[in-house]
């Protein structure tokens, strides 16, 4: 069996282990069922209760046992997931969404609307990426016990990618136990959820084991990104806490773990060839960009002709040379989304982005500021 590490992002981890298992468990016969899979993670999560945390080191187990009412799939559009459909009316401001029959919770019950309802309570009043789209809503009620209605006061576009967003996002839980919780993060016992593997045991600074929900119900839409169907081959999913790089890719070598996440970039050439290791370069998304953000405050905050004057002169090669090395890691791209992702731009910023021009930059900085300020995506072409 090959083992596999990850060189880059790891976000793409989940996916892999409950849907991508094929590519490791993989026999003349087809994909086999069983055994435990050891996962190295680089930190040790400080909660699993993803309203509450929005880590990467809690989402990588936490994606196994919970869902929400949508998932991205591989192009970052939200689909239903714990919704079977959903319409918006022709205001904008009146969503339904029409709940699948028969999901179940890793304590047996059934979700209904009531788990719905509360959930997105108490995301809503404490979860840590709820501001932007509960500040527009103006009602929440369980129209029977498989729909529910959201209603906003005015037309928020990015609503399901909201309740998409696991990263301290609205995942659904039974109502019996949010209720009870509100602003205080669930034990890890009380991390009840939809999906495949149910928690099982933390051994603080060791791991976090999972084990298979027998009576997990998928959905039924292709498997795609996050999002359709789940597929548990695995007994057990182990995340180790291996904070060393080292540690991770000798444990890999060794066969310690069949699976290690962030792998720097400069020990890619330690398992380059090495037969009974895969190495997943992300190049494609999920991936992080690399950003110059500049504070409110700053000179540059309203100075739009500052701005663009910095981004003519710099030589973004150079900075990511310097600071990311082998290009096989990167790319320079002007668009903050990558391609692949429903929001990538092609032509954003494309004008002056990565000009390195010393001299245009001068003239920029002689010229009054008369310009408002804007989004990369509207910037000049020259």
């Amino acid at each position: 069996m090959n083992r596999r590490l990850t060189v880059g992002s790891i976000l793409l981890i989940s996916f892999l282990l409950i849907v991508g298992t094929s590519l490791i468990l993989t026999a003349s016969d087809g994909p086999q069922y069983g055994g435990t899979l050891r996962c190295a993670l680089a930190s040790e999560p400080g909660k699993l209760d993803m309203q509450l945390d929005s880590g990467v080191a809690a989402s990588i187990p936490a994606r196994h046992i919970l869902e929400g009412l949508f998932a991205f799939d591989a192009s970052y559009t939200p689909q239903p997931m714990l919704a079977e459909s959903w319409e918006l009316d022709s205001t904008g401001t009146v969503a339904t969404f029409h709940l699948r029959h028969g999901v179940l919770f890793q304590n047996g019950k059934e979700m209904t609307s009531a788990d719905v309802v509360a959930s997105l309570n108490r995301w809503g009043q404490y979860g840590l990426t709820s501001a932007a789209l509960w500040s527009h809503v103006a009602d929440l009620a369980a129209l029977d016990d498989y729909t529910v209605q959201l209603t906003l006061d005015e037309p928020f576009a990015p609503m399901t990618t909201y309740l998409a967003n696991i990263y301290g996002g609205p995942s659904i839980y039974p109502a019996e136990i949010v209720s009870k919780a509100g602003d205080q993060p669930l034990a890890p016992e009380d991390v009840i959820g939809t999906g495949p593997y149910k928690f099982a045991e933390w051994k603080g600074g060791d791991y976090i084991l999972l084990e298979r929900f027998d009576d997990y119900v998928p959905s039924s839409m292709p498997a795609s990104g996050f999002a359709g169907k789940k597929v548990a081959y695995f007994d057990k999913l182990q995340f180790f806490f291996v904070a060393e790089d080292n540690a991770r890719l000798v444990g890999i070598q060794s066969g310690t773990y069949d699976y290690v996440a962030n792998i720097p970039n400069d020990l890619y050439a330690n398992v380059e060839g090495d037969a009974n290791i895969v190495p997943i370069i992300t190049d494609h998304p999920p991936i992080y960009p690399i950003a110059l953000i500049n504070n409110r405050n700053s000179l540059i905050a309203n100075n739009y002709r500052l701005k663009q004057a910095i981004m003519t002169a710099l030589d973004f090669n150079a900075i990511m040379l310097a600071g990311y090395g082998d290009p096989t890691f990167w790319s320079l791209n002007p668009s903050y989304f990558a391609p692949g992702i429903r929001w990538y731009t092609e032509d954003a910023g494309t004008g002056l982005y990565n000009a390195n021009d010393q001299r245009r930059h001068g003239r920029w900085r002689s010229m009054p500021d008369t310009t408002t300020n804007r989004s990369a995506s509207s910037l000049p072409r020259t």
